[in-house]
């Protein structure tokens, strides 16, 4: 074994044809040799291309263990046979991705199960059924970037991934039938702790005084499984109190409901709805003036928490400063505002998978510029979250005429249930207004528009578009800053050629790190 490795290391030409001529003479033993007989390391070319048929076939029965055991001993280099096989390493990497999702769906159970409360669903979502979402995002993210014609086994591959989109939406159409009647039998609308419109006042505004800045990130369609991810990269910040939590979105899961309420527009808990025509979202009256744009949700949000100032910046902007420039920007300010639509617009351009991971290090990136200006206290939340879909025209659901529904909901003066929809009223979600009814598919199916099938959609009732994050993070240091507390102690000295002396000693007053 040794020995082997050693040329495979030193040797490779020599390794590879030695191997070859060696296969050719194994007789019987080739013929017959199974995949579960075979060890993790491919000493034989015949090997990994037997494995890597078995680990196919495991994919396309549903038997997700040994075909993760598979992919993840032939990551990286591990094989020397895929060394500068690009084509069946890519391969490689969606058996691993798809051998993942098929594990999530398993851990997480076919159905929500017997939740009793939308907290309880909120749970359960958060425990497990985000983890599956995550994983589908994945393997839509590397089967976009590493599924082309050339890849090694492309015929047989490309089904099973179809397959495997199939198992994430029968699974996502359970989860959500089953959260639609909860929210039938139950109500819509959260507790208090859980609702979109006290986000502001319960997290924001708390964390907001005369002596730090903070800044509030507000995401369009971060969904809760990519601030997960954006919450595990600020792991190891040191002298940093993090905090994820979870809330349920308004409804209906649009731009112009989440952004909008995320400012403190409600009213002892009611909403002012206001409507242009029969279904188009405006706003919400605050009794002073209609919150529907950014310059309407700064005033709303300056005139809850005071100060000079109260900068409304986009993340390109902030991305394209300097700290310093940042901090004369944000100098006179108790609250700063950060907008980042770019995973909404790059999901409506259909350029969603190619480009999430990417809005997320900008995400990052920006924390660090607003922590290097100053800043010590921040929050990240989101309007909406998202689902992502295949774009098969079957999966369409009608509701009257084309042009009545958005992709998915519809508001709607008829109180009628139908087969495959759910139904509420609007004034059962604390909204002040016309008596209308919020109609959405039971399933994440959407409505047909008449327009093509897209893939990112959001509007609906589904745990992935309704449970939004919030993570809050509060630094006890500037950034490159130390928590080590220093006492001087001062004593009064004799005077000197007509002056005043005063002799003093530094010393460490509180130890709080290895310094």
């Amino acid at each position: 074994s040794e020995l082997a490795e050693h040329l495979r290391t030193h040797r490779s030409d020599f390794y590879r044809r030695t191997a070859d001529d060696t296969e050719q003479r194994l007789g019987e033993e080739y013929d017959v040799a199974q995949a579960a007989d075979l060890g993790k390391i491919d000493t034989f070319r015949f090997e990994e291309d037997r494995v890597l048929d078995a680990a196919l076939a495991a994919i396309e029965n549903g038997d997700w263990a040994p075909a993760l055991d598979w992919a993840e001993a032939r990551t990286g280099d591990r094989s020397f046979w895929l060394r500068k096989k690009e084509e069946r390493r890519a391969t490689w990497q969606l058996i691993g991705q798809a051998a993942r999702l098929g594990t999530c769906i398993k851990q997480a159970g076919p159905s929500l199960g017997k939740v009793e409360s939308l907290e309880a669903a909120v749970t359960r979502y958060v425990a497990a059924g985000a983890a599956v979402d995550q994983a589908h995002r994945h393997l839509e993210q590397r089967r976009e970037a590493l599924l082309y014609s050339q890849v090694a086994r492309f015929e047989r591959l490309r089904p099973a991934l179809d397959l495997m989109r199939s198992r994430w939406r029968t699974w996502a159409d359970a989860w959500a039938s089953e959260f639609s009647g909860l929210c039938r039998r139950d109500g819509f609308l959260p507790s208090v702790e859980l609702q979109q419109r006290t986000l502001f006042d319960d997290v924001v505004k708390p964390l907001v005084n005369d002596h730090e800045i903070t800044v509030l990130f507000l995401v369009d369609a971060l969904r809760y499984e990519l601030a997960e991810e954006l919450h595990s990269s600020f792991a190891g910040t040191t002298a940093t109190t993090m905090q994820l939590g979870a809330r349920l979105a308004e409804l209906p899961t649009i731009t112009s409901i989440g952004m909008n309420v995320l400012a403190p527009v409600a009213d002892n808990g009611q909403l002012k709805l206001e409507l242009e025509g029969s279904s188009r979202v405006a706003g919400f009256s605050t009794g002073r003036f209609r919150v529907h744009d950014p310059e309407t949700r700064k005033r709303a949000m300056h005139d809850r928490v005071g100060g000079d100032t109260c900068p409304w910046l986009s993340l390109a902007d902030v991305l394209s400063r300097t700290p310093a420039s940042l901090k004369k920007s944000i100098a006179r300010a108790r609250l700063v505002i950060v907008h980042s639509m770019e995973i909404d617009e790059a999901g409506e351009k259909g350029a969603g998978p190619a480009v999430f991971d990417t809005a997320l290090q900008k995400l990052k990136t920006a924390w660090q510029l607003m922590r290097e200006a100053g800043a010590r206290r921040f929050v990240v939340t989101a309007d909406h979250g998202f689902l992502l879909l295949d774009d098969a025209a079957d999966k369409m659901q009608a509701h009257g005429r084309k042009i009545d529904p958005h992709r998915r909901h519809v508001i709607w003066p008829d109180a009628k249930d139908r087969a495959g929809e759910v139904r509420v009223p609007l004034k059962e979600l604390g909204y002040e207004t016309e008596d209308l009814q919020i109609i959405f598919p039971e399933t994440t199916a959407i409505f047909d528009t008449g327009k093509h099938a897209a893939r990112f959609v959001h509007g609906g009732n589904s745990l992935q578009e309704r449970v939004i994050p919030v993570l809050t993070m509060v630094h006890r240091s500037a950034a490159g800053g130390s928590t080590l507390q220093y006492v001087i102690n001062a004593s009064r000295h004799e005077g000197v050629g007509g002056m005043h002396c005063i002799g003093g000693e530094v010393s460490i007053g509180k130890q709080q790190a290895l310094d």
